[in-house]
């Protein structure tokens, strides 16, 4: 069980951190044709 936790925690941070990233990628993609700036794609 010792040797799990760590994995988890890590494939955890690993989601918190890559996802934000992944919705900023598909806003990019969407937003980029539309001529739109970023500040007020939100």
């Amino acid at each position: 069980m010792g040797a799990s936790i760590p994995g988890v925690l890590v494939t955890g941070l690993l989601r918190v951190a890559l996802v934000p990233l992944g919705v900023r990628m598909l806003r990019d993609r969407t937003t980029a044709p539309a001529g739109r700036p970023k500040v007020l794609s939100w």
